[in-house]
């Protein structure tokens, strides 16, 4: 049972970073819900501003969450799995259209974080 209660967790964490995302608060993106390995390609919060500032200045207004999946790497750390597309201001798609990513997430004393993003296609 902990393992579904943990999913469920992993999954609600991811949610909640779109949903911050979608909100532009890149501050509580960073600060709530990445803690990232030190291999990361993002270091900062500048590198995620800088990340989202391009996006902005290709017209990007948000994000639909497409899926999450699940999978146990081990206690207290799951991949996750999501499909999603974002949308321009006005209204478009971004190309290439809906598209995936992997999070490495795990769980510490303060809640669950991404660790690592593993693959976007």
């Amino acid at each position: 049972m902990q393992e579904s209660a943990d999913a469920a967790g992993v999954e609600a964490h991811i949610r909640g970073y779109i949903e911050h995302w979608n909100a532009k608060d890149t501050a509580s993106v960073w600060a709530n819900f990445y803690r990232l390995d030190p291999s990361s390609r993002l270091k900062s919060k500048a590198d995620l501003q800088a990340i989202f500032d391009g996006l902005v200045a290709e017209g990007y207004d948000h994000t639909d969450l497409g899926g999450v999946e699940t999978s146990r790497l081990g206690p207290d750390h799951y991949l996750a799995r999501i499909r999603f597309t974002r949308f321009r201001t006005d209204g478009s798609v971004m190309a290439p259209g809906e598209r995936g990513c992997d999070y490495q997430v795990r769980r510490f004393p303060d809640g669950w974080r991404i660790t690592g993003v593993l693959a976007t296609d």
